[in-house]
């Protein structure tokens, strides 16, 4: 019989990955919070000498996002970053 641990998980979402509505990408993130969760994971895989090209570019996106005003919004607005618009 397995112990508990103490931390519960939410239920997996389809194919076993989050739950509908939870981090990036759900309709209740924040681009700053989302920003913050990539420079981590950027700052994790650099400290265990993993290649970190696509997760810099990533971060980077994120970081232009906030800068212009956006940390607040949703993930979907990095689209007209992404597009060249400063769209308001």
């Amino acid at each position: 019989m397995r112990r508990p641990t103490g931390r519960t998980r939410p239920p997996a979402g389809p194919g076993g990955g989050p739950p509908p509505g939870a981090g990036c990408g759900s309709a209740h993130e924040r681009l700053a919070m989302c920003a913050a969760s990539v420079e981590h994971v950027l700052y994790t895989a650099a400290d265990s000498g993993v290649d970190t090209g696509i997760l810099a570019a990533h971060a980077a996106l994120y970081r232009r996002g906030v800068e212009a005003g956006f940390g607040a919004d949703s993930s979907s607005r990095l689209i007209g970053i992404l597009g060249g618009k400063s769209a308001a």
